[in-house]
């Protein structure tokens, strides 16, 4: 072997090494970053779950558009849904407004609620954060006469998509995605949630320290452009309750909603920044 080609498998060697450990070092400073960042998302979340009012949550449904019969009775209606992020009834930070086609004009709207016990999570400590804690939910909304199929690609309206971070416990929703924090610990939920447990019946026994209990629908009848239909979901009674309050007659709020909804769709939008949820029914 030459002195020239020893001189140059050198080189070779000492340049794959250098890159070795610039790749290394890279990747110990991203991991170094990504744990600080997880360790913020973990207690912002842990704020977010400790507040008492989160076992209440509320939806507001107006009516876009209505066809009708000749004997002017509602065959479908057009709903704009909008969930609110602030626990109870507080309206201060609204979710995007989702849109939906019923049959009908009889709103229909489920709910569930997710319980964690001592023992949830024994092999992720950091996620032991949900011991203790419930959340309550909106899971779908159809007309009357519909029953949801959960998890289908053609599936009615679900406020829970599987697999996702719900939108009533995001982190924050004014961005496009959760965070890598957020997808890790969902997915380890979504994991531990049993098939048998994602679908009604109405209520479920422990497994993998959570019980899911799923809540008897409620119905708004008789849906009527510029009311707003308001309806809480909330931990109240053995297996949780959704109730419908008087709807009132608000131009205003109706309109309000509206305008969201045209501006999520506006092409002029920066839309990469609105929280989208789940598609609408075709």
């Amino acid at each position: 072997m030459n002195s020239f080609f020893r001189f140059t498998l050198t080189i070779l060697i000492v340049g794959i090494l250098v890159n070795l450990a610039v790749v290394f070092a890279a990747n110990a400073q991203s991991q170094r970053r990504q744990g600080i960042q997880d360790a913020a998302d973990r207690a912002k979340l842990k704020a977010i779950l400790d507040n008492p009012d989160l076992i209440t949550r509320h939806l507001d449904a107006i009516v876009e558009s209505q066809r009708f019969d000749q004997d002017n009775k509602a065959i479908e209606t057009t709903l704009l849904l909008r969930q609110y992020h602030s626990p109870g009834i507080d309206q201060s930070v609204p979710n995007a407004v989702q849109r939906i086609v019923i049959p009908g004009d009889r709103l229909k709207i489920y709910g569930a609620i997710l319980r964690f016990s001592d023992e949830f999570a024994a092999d992720a400590p950091e996620f032991q954060i949900m011991r203790k804690k419930t959340l309550v939910y909106f899971t779908y909304a159809c007309g009357e006469e519909e029953t949801p199929v959960p998890h289908q690609p053609d599936d009615l309206f679900t406020f829970m998509p599987e697999w996702e971070t719900p939108e009533l416990t995001r982190l924050d929703i004014f961005t496009l995605r959760p965070t890598i924090f957020e997808v890790r610990l969902w997915k380890y939920i979504w994991n531990h949630i049993p098939d048998e447990h994602r679908t009604p019946p109405w209520a479920s026994d422990w497994k993998n320290g959570i019980s899911v209990t799923y809540i008897a629908p409620a119905v708004a009848p008789g849906l009527r452009p510029q009311s707003v239909y308001s309806a809480t979901v909330s931990t109240s009674g053995e297996y949780g309750t959704i109730f419908w309050e008087t709807p009132i007659n608000d131009p205003l709020k109706v309109r309000e909603i509206i305008a969201q909804r045209r501006y999520q769709e506006s092409p002029t939008q920066p839309t990469a920044d609105l929280p989208k949820g789940p598609a609408p029914r075709p």
